[in-house]
């Protein structure tokens, strides 16, 4: 009742203008073509040294029209900080809400105040009015409803946006210095040329389009209209523009197109980046034949789809070739042409005699093998791509023939199932903007041995490396398959054990480790292997290369690289030799010794060198020198371990060797 008399009370003092009349008022302000206006809203009447009423709270909501789009608030009165306001903004609809922190001190504001300035972009252009509508509401002690109060409305005057805009940088929608014409909107052809740019306001552009290299963010709860939007392609097969979309919403009004840019006779692996089905026919080109391949991991067969006319669905791989280059373009008319989803699962098989599925990145961005909320049950932890002449892997941190964790957009890849149910969830939260081309070279990291064959104009690369973790078999975290080119001319390398390996990581060195290394030849030649990534390994350790068919070993830390002629097929004759502290007694020597087969390698050592089988009879004997790679031949020796013992001016150095 109490309540009741006092609004009476008020109601009739302010009528009687014994109080002052608690106003907001908004601005009526003129813009400058591309750049960002302000408008503030004043307020009245709150100024006790002048008779007004104190304020607890108060909300508002500001309507405009499309020819400003809103950025945001700023330049906050310093009594009521930017912390202490809560607001948000749309197409259409400005809310902003603000109550005393403490709850209990009626805030005294001095009239004139400037309570903050509300930023709008140029959109169509004109005059609009910037109107109060909703249920705008003042409260003063105790939170009484002011039901007096007065809301005022204002406009704002701007040029249309520019024509064209060119964004180059990285930054914020807003950032003015960025454009190359000023803020874009509705009818503003947009160009995101280089860097990355965020949009965290509502926002509109006619044509979009990001450019090869560059990136468009969308943040949550965002808004984003466009008439038309383009992923665009460099002609070198080697990006795509990138769009992340972090919760916010994207509409487009028109035609969205994903570029992909496919080199002529060669094979790609393809994905669909859009949310849809797209149908076969939209990626046949009059005039450019070519094929398409889907990979059927139960037979192990691939599948022709030229002929079926089958779909092309999300979150799968394709292999694609065309005869001549091609510009691949994914065409949707959805208004949301991308995936909207947290996860997408592709369906993935397992058979004991293969479990390769062939799946694709489903977003419009690159994804991170490596990143957050990945499902992989049941499936290795190694991926596959296919780079054009073979094929990259990358596991646990290590890539081959340019592998990495980086998925690109529109890129399909193999994962290998390795029991039954398998299960892969590939999730938005994993999309990252990456500027890698889709294969490109990778770092190093410590104890890994590379090896590239060279020959016929092409490479092919081996990874072999040592982790504590690992085993001497095949680990499903750690090692990744070997799968073979696609192009019988290129020349492959590969380690070998239980498994043919692209990247083989073994147990921590010990004091001798042999691996075997094969290669597959596709036309008679001259060919080279190279190691590289020699010093990611201690001093103390020893790497050679043996040629078992030629009885030759080459010491890879004086000469990393080996040519060799070579016929077409398949080859084992290679092995690579790692000792620590040169494999014998010594740590201090740099010497070596080692054998393979019936033969017994001795280097860096030099005097009388005696063989001995376990029972102490002399094998045989011969006198070395420093500097050269001694072999001496044991072709009458029985399989076993021999002993073989150096003799010189300094002693004796003793090491035990395996015959076979």
């Amino acid at each position: 009742m109490k309540k009741f008399i006092f609004s009476i009370v008020m109601v009739l003092a302010v009528s009687m203008g014994l109080l002052a009349q608690p106003t907001l008022t908004v601005g009526n302000i003129t813009g400058t073509p591309g750049n960002i206006v302000n408008v503030p809203v004043t307020i009245n009447g709150c100024d006790l040294s002048t008779g007004g009423i104190p304020l607890t709270a108060m909300q508002f909501f500001i309507s405009y029209n499309n020819v400003v789009s809103f950025v945001g608030l700023t330049n906050f009165y310093a009594g009521m900080p930017a912390a202490d306001w809560v607001y948000s903004g749309n197409f259409s609809t400005m809310a902003a809400n603000w109550v005393e922190p403490t709850y209990a001190n009626p805030l005294s504001i001095p009239d004139g105040t400037v309570l903050f300035e509300m930023q709008f972009a140029p959109n169509a252009g004109g005059t609009g009015s910037l109107t109060f509508n909703g249920e705008n509401q003042m409260y003063d002690t105790d939170y009484s409803l002011i039901p007096s109060a007065v809301f005022i409305n204002g406009s704002v005057t701007v040029p249309p946006s520019p024509a064209v805009s060119v964004w180059n940088g990285t930054g914020d929608w807003t950032q003015v210095a960025n454009w190359s014409n000023g803020l874009p909107g509705a009818l503003t052809n947009v160009s995101i040329a280089t860097g990355t740019v965020t949009a965290s306001v509502p926002s509109f552009a006619a044509i979009l389009t990001v450019e090869p290299n560059a990136s468009l963010t969308l943040n949550s709860l965002i808004s984003l209209e466009v008439s038309g939007f383009i992923l665009n392609s460099s002609a070198n097969n080697d990006a795509t523009g990138s769009f992340i979309n972090n919760g916010g919403t994207l509409t487009v009004n028109g035609t969205s197109n994903v570029k992909r840019w496919l080199s002529g006779g060669e094979h790609h692996i393809i994905s669909n980046p859009l949310r849809n089905t797209i149908e076969l026919s939209s990626i046949i080109y009059q005039g450019n034949p070519g094929w398409i391949y889907r990979y059927n991991e139960p037979t192990a067969e691939w599948v022709n789809m030229w002929g079926l006319l089958e779909d092309v669905y999300v979150g799968y791989g394709y292999l694609l070739n065309y005869t001549n280059n091609q510009l691949l373009s994914f065409i949707s008319t959805n208004a949301q042409p991308f995936n909207i989803n947290s996860t997408v699962a592709p369906t993935l098989t397992f058979s004991n005699s293969n479990g390769w599925n062939l799946v694709g990145n489903p977003f419009p961005s690159a994804i991170d093998w490596l990143g957050s909320g990945w499902t992989k049950t049941n499936i290795d932890n190694g991926i596959y791509f296919y780079n054009g002449t073979g094929y990259s892997s990358f596991v646990n941190g290590i890539g081959v023939n340019g592998g990495t964790q980086f998925i690109p957009a529109s890129q399909g890849f193999f994962v290998h199932a390795n029991a039954a149910s398998p299960r892969l969830t590939i999730p938005r939260a994993s999309a990252v903007h990456s500027n890698q081309q889709y294969y490109k070279e990778t770092e190093a990291t410590d104890n890994i041995l590379r090896l590239t064959l060279s020959g016929n104009g092409y490479n092919d690369e081996t990874a072999i490396r040592f982790a504590n973790e690992a085993s001497s078999s095949f680990d499903v975290d750690f090692d990744a398959y070997k799968l073979m080119s696609l192009n019988v001319e290129v020349g492959q390398i590969y380690s070998k054990s239980d498994a043919d390996y692209s990247i083989n990581t073994l147990p921590e060195l010990a004091s001798e480790v042999e691996v075997p290394v094969s290669v597959m030849i596709g036309v008679d030649g001259e060919y080279t292997i190279h190691a590289s990534d020699l010093g990611t390994f201690s001093e103390n350790v020893a790497i050679y290369l043996e040629d078992t068919e030629l009885n030759t070993i080459v010491n890879l830390n004086d000469s990393p690289s080996y040519s060799f002629s070579a016929i077409a097929g398949t080859s084992d004759r290679f092995k690579v030799l790692f000792n620590t502290s040169s494999g014998i007694n010594d740590p201090a020597s740099n010497g070596f010794v080692y054998a393979s087969g019936k033969n017994v390698f001795i280097e860096n050592l030099a005097g009388d060198a005696m063989i001995y089988n376990l029972s102490g009879q002399l094998i045989t004997s011969q006198r070395i020198a420093a500097g050269d790679m001694n072999i001496i031949n044991l072709h009458n020796a029985s399989e076993g371990v021999y002993v073989v013992k150096v003799l010189n001016s300094n002693g004796s150095i003793v090491s035990k060797v395996l015959v076979k």
